[in-house]
């Protein structure tokens, strides 16, 4: 199986070279190398874009732009150049610890919303799942004040045919 990226790159060498027909394979690549070194330019505008809710998640905000333009979510963070890289999820968990100024400017250019409006949705709070470690704690304090204790070795019963419980 053929690596993805490399696949990607052919497809690009090629298209290049039908749109140029009077250079060489080495030109073309030489090219497509060339134009794949800018990728860190600022992202175009997305007219579908619209601007993070109050309290919105990265998250939540890039999968309804996704929604919003008909693209998945991968694809959608390649457009408000959050750089996705080969796990969106991994990138979406870092960016939401920290979103760099180039991030910014990148969500800025894409969507039009202003510094503050996109570093809202990394700064909000955490969502439900991020609270479960922080309900633990009270909810074993609960069972030991309620005094529940486990069920024990011998009180139930898993086989039918067995005799009654010693008792």
């Amino acid at each position: 199986m053929t690596n993805r990226l490399t696949r990607e790159q052919d497809r690009a060498v090629r298209a290049y070279k039908r749109a140029h027909p009077g250079i060489t394979w080495d030109q073309a690549r030489a090219a497509v190398a060339a134009r794949s070194g800018q990728r860190h330019s600022l992202p175009a505008r997305i007219p579908g874009a619209s601007l993070p809710r109050p309290g919105e998640r990265l998250e939540g905000y890039v999968q309804r732009v996704a929604a919003a333009v008909g693209v998945q979510r991968h694809r959608a963070m390649v457009l408000l150049g959050l750089e996705s890289g080969t796990s969106a999820t991994e990138r979406l968990v870092e960016l939401a610890a920290y979103l760099p100024d180039r991030t910014v400017r990148a969500l800025v250019t894409a969507t039009g919303m202003t510094d503050a409006q996109a570093r809202a949705p990394a700064t909000s709070p955490a969502s439900a799942a991020d609270a479960i470690p922080a309900l633990v704690r009270p909810a074993q304090q609960l069972l030991n004040e309620k005094s529940i204790q486990r069920g024990g070795e011998g009180e139930t019963r898993t086989d039918a045919r067995a005799g009654p419980a010693p008792g």
